[in-house]
């Protein structure tokens, strides 16, 4: 019998956040069949935009960066952005009880009342950092906790980050959320110098060196899952699948804890689906991670699911039976 080829098999897509729709979309215009599964009764995930009044009130992230990838899509799926009003670029955060301005460039943030000088002198010890070829994924507050040290962590990333991905940079990969800080430890170990590296090239063909411009939309980022899910192939309908719940196992060690109950999924590439039997039950499991972090989506059957939640490496921790069932070999 000869074997299916992988690019011929159909595609299950756990989840119509962003992440997922973008995948269906890519998968329609290559011709491949598909089946996207959505616990809720709406598309979008964490994105949310509402108009209350004269105003529009993102519930979710606010903005996106318009990258070159994000570029040609908006373009297949003709969404004019909406580039931010230049008085956007003033943004402050509180301190101390006092909003502050956000410093905008290097010569801003070594004047600004918002970090402490023992915080900037911080910042240079970036300068001297190694390459390092890291075996394991972290979380992003921790990376970039151990570039630049906790106050640029607390009153730097975390507000960038809940603008971009709504998320927690504790729990954010730090590998799949930003992997260009990644990349850039792992060639130059110093992230100044790797930014510093990357400008230079970028002059030398030709190209703009400067941040991706700032984009939302008329109608809010909402706007973007809907357009993607306006122009998903004809005949589409969402179905709810009321006999299946959703756990989400997210986390550098999500792979450790999952593996002890389903060993295969350690083997799983980012973005992998496969079937999986966990504690007795049939389920489905995509390793596709959350707000771009590492981890699994795990498609289990409803009845009894609320009684399972995630703790420690090796446990389960039963609500109605409250007691800790082990998944640890005796």
């Amino acid at each position: 019998m000869n074997p299916v080829r992988n690019s011929e098999l159909p595609v299950a897509i756990i989840g119509g956040g962003i992440t997922g729709l973008a995948a269906a979309h890519r998968l329609a215009r290559q011709g491949r069949a598909f089946r996207l599964f959505e616990a809720s009764s709406r598309l979008g995930g964490n994105i949310r935009s509402e108009r209350a009044g004269d105003w529009l009130l993102e519930a979710g992230p606010n903005s996106v960066q318009l990258t070159p990838d994000l570029a040609k899509l908006l373009d297949e799926l003709a969404l004019p952005p909406l580039l931010a009003d230049p008085a956007a670029k003033n943004r402050y955060i509180v301190r101390d009880g006092r909003p502050l301005p956000a410093p905008s460039s290097p010569f801003s943030f070594l004047g600004s009342p918002l970090f402490s000088a023992s915080a900037k002198l911080r910042l240079f010890g970036d300068l001297f950092k190694r390459p390092r070829q890291r075996t394991a994924d972290i979380n992003l507050a921790d990376f970039v906790g151990e570039h630049f040290g906790p106050e640029l962590v607390d009153y730097g990333l975390r507000a960038f980050v809940s603008g971009v991905y709504a998320g927690d940079a504790q729990k954010l990969s730090a590998r799949h959320s930003f992997p260009s800080l990644w990349e850039a430890e792992r060639t130059h170990g110093s992230i100044i110098r790797a930014q510093i590296a990357s400008a230079k090239a970028k002059r030398a063909r030709g190209e703009p060196t400067g941040p991706s411009p700032i984009v939302s939309f008329a109608e809010g980022l909402e706007a973007l899952p809907r357009a993607l899910a306006a122009h998903l192939p004809a005949g589409l309908r969402l179905e709810r699948h009321e006999d299946r719940a959703l756990l989400a196992l997210q986390g550098p060690a999500a792979a450790t804890v999952l593996a002890r109950l389903a060993p295969e999924v350690a083997a799983m590439p980012f973005m992998g689906f496969t079937a999986v039997t966990i504690a007795g039950a049939a389920c489905m499991a995509s390793r596709s991670g959350y707000t771009g972090e590492d981890g699994y989506e795990i498609s289990i059957p409803a009845a009894g699911a609320e009684r399972y939640y995630f703790l420690t490496p090796g446990t389960w921790f039963d609500l109605k039976k409250r007691h800790v069932i082990s998944t640890s070999p005796k």
